[in-house]
């Protein structure tokens, strides 16, 4: 699926009324789908997800499977480092 289609996708649930807690869970669902496959592009669709603000992120963080989490963290280290010095 192209960046255009998800896009269009996520428009069309947007204008049909969806709210954003299924607009996150369903973009979750594909993220962890992606992982858990096969998929060519699945080095850079995560690298994508793991550029992603972490406010985006965080309203999807309850779907995403633990390995995304994890890869998530990984790939912002520095960040989760900052998180825990802050005492959050």
């Amino acid at each position: 699926m192209s960046e255009t289609n998800v896009v269009s996708i996520v428009d069309s649930l947007s204008e049909a009324g969806a709210s954003d807690r299924v607009i996150y869970t369903l973009a979750a669902i594909g993220i962890n789908v992606a992982h858990n496959s096969y998929r060519h592009d699945k080095a850079q669709l995560l690298r994508e997800f793991s550029g992603l603000p972490g406010s985006v992120v965080a309203e999807m963080w309850e779907a995403l499977d633990d390995r995304i989490k994890i890869h998530y963290v990984n790939e912002n280290v520095d960040l989760f480092r900052e998180w825990l010095k802050d005492g959050r």
